[in-house]
């Protein structure tokens, strides 16, 4: 209803990379206080903007948010064991390739 429930520093503190030159799970990636954060397509090798944030669930779920393109996605799904399934990473190309001007 209006209500702001998080200061403007915290969500900054919350979504840029807390690490630092520390190892996350993948390469281009840092972590915030929360969330992945995407350090960007060059380090990562990954399509998406630097300064995007994300997270994904057991069951193949996921969601990211890139404040560059204004965009929210999210995926869900029930599916496990979930290996040679490329479903996520086919759905975030997917939702990138269709991004107009």
């Amino acid at each position: 209803g209006g209500q702001r429930l998080l200061g403007p520093k915290t969500v900054e503190l919350m979504t840029v990379d807390q690490l630092g030159d520390l190892e996350f799970w993948d390469r281009g990636f840092g972590f915030g206080l929360g969330f992945s954060v995407h350090i960007g397509p060059a380090a990562s090798g990954n399509i998406g903007s630097a300064g995007e944030y994300a997270w994904g669930g057991f069951f193949n779920t996921r969601y990211w948010v890139d404040p560059k393109e204004r965009l929210v996605a999210v995926l869900l799904t029930q599916r496990f064991p979930n290996e040679g399934v490329d479903l996520g990473e086919r759905f975030r190309v997917a939702v990138y390739q269709a991004l107009v001007d």
